[in-house]
């Protein structure tokens, strides 16, 4: 029993081998051979020539197609296909043997050499399925020369540019509206005035394949173009950039040389830059031998440059930029001084208060006075914009009044590494820019005793608006009129120094806010208790947790007393549950205690909770001002949508 089981497994795998077998035997087998021949290569123009087309096949053919085709501006199509259009002659059928074999007749037209070819057939084999295929090979290209006046250039031209002209053309390139060029066909004309050596090469100009002149060396791609009187224009090719440059021929000294722009090559020396290239009037230049190398054209004369010339160059714009990097370093430093010095004189004599009083030296303007709406330092307009306040107080002026208010930020998109590469892509003018609008045109008013909250999305401007506020920041036009001399920003971490102890950090925080050393040192057990820091002191604030950080900074923030208009940014979500128990309890505190509050949050329900009035920016447009629930849903249902 085990016997015949074996037996009809060998049986069957030795039937499986054979079916494969055969089938590839079949399928190596199916072959078939194209060939063209012709009884004459030479015939004058007027004259027919018959070409026979043989489909030869080791197996029978079953359904077959073949294409001919023909330069049918120079022969005309008589007959012996099964079809023809555009230079195409269609053998197509069913076979029922392995030989096929066609007469086609053409007549000439034109003189010139002429081509006729095969380029590819699909053969079936026949009584099988229809995707089992013959392999094809096509044998002979036949080049026909004939005699006579060669007139296909001019008709093809006429048909496809509207040229007439002999020059074989291939393409077209438009400078602007009126100005037309024709692409010369180097596979089959060369202009005379090509002397230089040169080499054919192809490549690819807007996505469409060209033969190009090249010197030896490749590296440059030139196209002769044409316009319609028949004038030639030699340009160079840089595909990087995928422009054509005028190559102009001049000669100096007896030597001939083409002319080219610099950004032909764009492998620049590293000494070579654009200010260079410009002022200097550096030229890419080609020799009659093909040698290229950048070259400075003076008065007719051309002389090679030389990089220990760029060299300077470079150096020479370094050092003026240093030099004015520090003069400019200087001067606003000595500005900083002065503004500083005369606003904390000011201060301290208009308030008579001590020297822990010291506030941050910064001027804002009174909207009780009219002459000081154009006070230095704020950006103005000249014409009053309408407040859009649903919760103006009719008769009482703004503690704070936002006109018209917008912030442009200049943004490089630069992507240097270090201010070496930097200050070189300046030099090369590589350096873009690009606009960021932080604040639209924002308009509303602030009333004595208001605790305003602002909300908006993150990048929405928010806190740029804060910062114009303080005087931090100028805008780039708008007003901000303030009506108190008192203002006091809270912000968490502003200059905090990672390698500092947290001792030396609250006194350095500290004179950045406008804490005397005194004030400090009256308070600094407070700072510590508050912010749970006891034992850390002399600790480095780089080894603190985000968290005690945030505690850091906001102990500090909030151990002054209140000044008349409190500005806080993102202050209410300091630290753990327990701390923000504390620190919410310390800023409402601030905020009930008369101060005028401005106010940045994403917490929904310390806006809820403490605000009397909402201003709703986003993307930094004013969308919306009024009572905290309505502002609040009409934000909340934005968000909703998204």
């Amino acid at each position: 029993m085990k016997r015949i089981k074996i037996t009809s497994v060998i049986y069957t795998m030795f039937m499986v081998c054979g079916i494969l077998l055969s089938t590839a035997i079949s399928v190596l087998a199916a072959t078939t051979e194209i060939t063209l021949t012709t009884d004459r290569y030479e015939i004058n123009n007027g004259e027919e020539i018959t070409v026979s087309v043989y489909l030869n096949s080791d197996e029978s053919i079953g359904a077959y197609r073949a294409e001919v085709v023909y330069d049918d501006y120079r022969l005309e199509y008589v007959s012996g296909g099964d079809n023809h259009n555009d230079g195409k002659v269609i053998l197509e059928g069913t076979g029922y043997g392995s030989n096929i074999v066609y007469k086609l007749t053409f007549k000439a037209i034109s003189g010139g050499t002429t081509k006729i070819a095969c380029t590819g057939a699909d053969i079936r084999v026949e009584g099988t399925d229809a995707t089992e295929k013959h392999t094809v090979s096509v044998n002979g290209e036949l080049v026909i020369n004939v005699a006579g006046e060669d007139t296909a250039v001019r008709a093809e031209n006429q048909e496809r540019y509207g040229v007439d002209t002999d020059i074989p053309l291939c393409g077209v390139v438009d400078f602007d509206e009126n100005t037309r060029y024709y692409i010369v066909d180097h596979s089959r004309y060369i202009p005379e005035s090509a002397t230089w050596e040169y080499t054919l090469v192809q490549d690819k100009y807007e996505n469409v394949t060209y033969t190009f002149l090249t010197n030896k060396s490749n590296e440059v791609r030139i196209l002769y173009l044409m316009d319609k009187e028949g004038t030639f224009t030699m340009c160079a090719y840089c595909a990087e950039k995928a422009s054509l440059y005028t190559c102009i021929e001049d000669s100096s000294n007896g030597e001939e040389f083409y002319v080219m722009s610099a950004n032909v090559c764009v492998n620049w020396p590293e000494d070579l830059t654009l200010d260079y290239v410009k002022q200097a009037n550096v030229c890419y230049v080609m020799k009659s031998d093909g040698t290229c190398g950048f070259y400075i054209y003076d008065e007719g004369e051309f002389t090679e440059w030389n990089e220990e010339d760029g060299k300077a160059f470079v150096e020479g714009q370094m050092k003026v930029f240093y030099v004015i990097l520090i003069i400019g370093g200087v001067l606003i430093t000595l500005t900083i001084a002065v503004v500083c010095v005369g606003s904390y004189r000011k201060r301290n004599a208009e308030r008579g208060e001590k020297k822990d009083d010291v506030e941050t030296g910064i001027e804002f303007m009174n909207v009780d006075a009219d002459s000081q709406a154009e006070t230095e330092g704020i950006a103005t307009i000249t014409e009053e914009v309408p407040i859009n306040d649903e919760t103006s107080n009719n008769g009482e002026k703004p503690v704070i009044s936002i006109q018209d208010l917008t912030m442009k930020f200049r943004i490089s998109t630069s992507d240097a590494s270090g201010i070496k590469e930097y200050f070189i892509q300046r030099i090369k003018k590589q350096v873009t820019y690009r606009e960021l609008i932080a604040l639209d045109k924002v308009n509303f008013n602030v009333y004595k005793g208001e605790v305003v909250g602002i909300i908006g999305t993150n990048g929405s401007g928010k806190s740029t608006l804060l910062r114009i506020i303080s005087g931090a920041l100028r805008p780039s036009s708008g007003k901000v009129l303030v009506s108190r001399k008192k203002l006091q920003l809270l912000t968490l971490g502003t200059g905090f120094d990672a390698e500092l102890t947290a001792r030396e950090n609250i006194y350095l925080n500290g004179a950045i806010i406008g804490y005397s050393e005194e004030f400090i040192k009256e308070n600094f057990d407070k700072i510590v208790e508050f912010a749970e820091l006891e034992g850390f002191v002399n600790e480095k604030v780089k080894n603190f947790s985000s968290g005690m950080v945030s505690r850091l900074g906001f102990a500090i923030a909030t151990i002054g007393e209140a000044a008349d208009i409190l500005i806080l940014d993102e202050i209410l979500s300091v630290g753990d549950e327990f701390f923000r128990k504390k620190s919410l309890k310390r800023i409402k505190e601030m905020i009930h205690g008369g101060s005028t509050v401005l106010m940045v949050s994403h917490s929904m329900a310390s806006i809820l909770e403490n605000c009397t009035k909402v201003v709703w920016i986003e993307k930094g447009k004013l969308r919306m001002v009024g009572e905290p629930e309505k502002v609040c849903e009409a934000y909340r249902k934005m968000n909703e949508c998204k």
